[in-house]
């Protein structure tokens, strides 16, 4: 069996980094970026385009050695909804992965067909798709998808691979309103200028501010200027759908609730820049209790919330 096989009519070929071979403990395919992982759902034609997992050279993210830089699975995906990677993971490799450097993988798209490439040893990535491994590495793609072209993509197309069915196939249920997705995208997908302009000054605020003394100091800053942030803020709203990046509750266009109201969040703490690639939009309420009692414990939090919520059905 070919790669071919796995789809009606071939189309495109895309490649995606990945830890190890997709399996029942891990399902899907996982960004950190959401916008990484809307741009995936958005392109991907399903029963036309495949997905191609490569391993990661990074012996943390992916300890197997027979897996680094090969190409390990074929495969389609549902692309109806973004969903939480917790909930579609084994606990136990959730647990595994949280702490380390794969911790923020926090948006999933579900693998429906899935098949492993012929092996071991698993084929070379550089050997089979030079310019599209290659392309993969450069920092502008890391953490996303790239697409191999003409010759490439035949050779992609043409590899031996062996069918694998996984415990749980078929369309990704429908996310809860708690989790986001799809399914609440007209609730608020279009911000208001005010909440953007807001946004915008309260991250030039933050930046003026940086370096100036206080109890200590105000830590380094670095952001867009003027237009170009309001740009950058409105393309998250778009991709986010609306949704709190955090909890995944509808953001309130023009809510006078302070802890409604839509506040920019830097993904990486550690990192000074206010960038798209670090940048996501939250509750202000969750953006706040996140940055004082950290990622773990908000996310315990949010668990405990969802539960009492279904109880209540």
């Amino acid at each position: 069996m070919q790669v071919a096989d796995l789809i009606q009519t071939p189309g495109r070929v895309f490649l995606k980094s990945e830890g190890a071979p997709v399996a029942d403990s891990w399902p899907c395919v996982a960004f950190t970026r959401r916008d990484a992982c809307a741009r995936l759902r958005d392109t991907f034609r399903t029963g036309h385009d495949v997905l191609l997992l490569v391993g990661t050279t990074d012996p943390t993210v992916t300890p197997e050695r027979a897996h680094r830089s090969r190409l390990l699975s074929a495969v389609t995906i549902d692309t109806a909804h973004i969903l939480d990677t917790e909930t579609l993971v084994a606990a136990q490799v959730w647990a595994s992965v949280r702490h380390g450097r794969t911790r923020r993988l926090g948006y999933a798209l579900r693998v429906l067909d899935t098949a492993h490439m012929a092996g071991p040893p698993f084929p070379a990535a550089r050997d089979i798709l030079p310019l599209a491994y290659t392309a993969l590495g450069r920092y502008a793609n890391r953490g996303g998808i790239v697409e191999a072209l003409g010759p490439e993509r035949d050779a992609a197309l043409q590899l031996g691979i062996t069918p694998v069915r996984l415990a749980h196939t078929g369309p990704s249920p429908a996310p809860s309103p708690a989790r986001g997705g799809r399914a609440g995208r007209a609730l608020a997908d279009t911000p208001l200028p005010q909440d953007i302009a807001r946004m915008a000054a309260r991250i030039a605020e933050r930046v003026r501010r940086s370096g100036a003394e206080k109890q200590g100091r105000h830590p380094g800053r670095a952001a867009p200027e003027g237009p170009e942030m309001r740009v950058v803020l409105e393309r998250l709203w778009q991709d986010q759908e609306g949704r709190c990046a955090l909890c995944g509750g509808p953001l309130q266009p023009g809510t006078e609730n302070p802890m409604l109201q839509a506040s920019p969040d830097r993904i990486d703490s550690a990192d000074t820049s206010y960038g798209a690639d670090n940048l996501h939009i939250t509750h202000l309420a969750c953006h706040l209790a996140k940055n004082r009692y950290g990622e773990t414990e908000f996310r315990a939090w949010l668990r405990v919330v969802a539960d009492r919520k279904d109880r209540m059905r």
